[in-house]
């Protein structure tokens, strides 16, 4: 019993570990969904289309469930609050953190544009949800022209092949839930194996009392007889 109770906290201490390593990263960083607006402008993107795009944001996304989806360099509280109080109070806000301006990425847009578009890129646009600049090439110059637009860009382009996926966004999406779906199929695989070994140990401990139980009615009906 002491040996299967070991086993017993040694698999839990082990699934422990494992959802911990595996959903540390999401909760590490600061939580900055489900915020507020304390403003008034209902248009985000047009207003910095028309005031100009503050250095500290990259990206405004609205969904139809009237939430905003920002990226934002500056993740700061102060950063953070004077976005904020643009929005109007109706929305709910999620931050994301990113590493490029929304200012950088239209200048890297319109630089390969202008420098590349003789050359058959088929099209280059701005990421919805993303802090990249999306850049489709021909698939029969794609390694060559991938690797010489890393060398002058690094990671604020990315790069496909032409007719595949466009968008950061869709490329990506769902990898979150993948990530929480492994975690619990984890878990539910160690606790239905615990499960199974109980119920192995208990019908075993029954057997084995079935069987002293025998034996000690064996011994009584043998010393009645004498």
């Amino acid at each position: 019993m002491a040996r299967c109770r070991y086993k017993r906290i040694v698999t839990v201490m082990l699934a422990a570990l494992i959802c911990a390593l595996i959903l540390t990263p999401v909760f590490a960083e600061q939580d900055l969904t489900g915020l507020q607006g304390t403003g008034s402008e209902k248009d985000l993107y047009g207003y910095f289309e028309v005031n100009g795009w503050p250095e500290s944001v990259s990206y405004v996304y609205a969904d139809d469930n009237m939430t905003l989806e920002i990226g934002m360099i500056d993740v700061s509280d102060e950063a953070v609050n004077e976005i904020l109080s643009l929005v109007d109070t109706s929305f709910s806000v999620n931050i994301v953190q990113c590493d490029f301006s929304h200012s950088y990425l239209v200048e890297t847009r319109d630089e390969i544009i202008e420098r590349f578009t003789d050359y058959g890129i088929k099209d280059v646009e701005l990421a919805e949800r993303d802090d990249k600049v999306n850049v489709v090439i021909p698939g029969d110059r794609y390694q060559a022209f991938m690797a010489m637009y890393q060398s002058l860009y690094g990671s604020a382009v990315d790069y496909y092949p032409e007719g595949e996926v466009t968008t950061m966004a869709d490329a990506m999406g769902g990898m979150g839930a993948t990530m929480i779906m492994m975690c619990i199929l984890i878990v539910v695989f160690i606790m239905i194996t615990m499960f199974v070994k109980r119920v192995k140990a208990e019908k075993d401990r029954e057997r084995k009392l079935r069987l002293i139980q025998e034996q000690r009615f064996e011994e009584m009906n043998r010393a009645n007889r004498k």
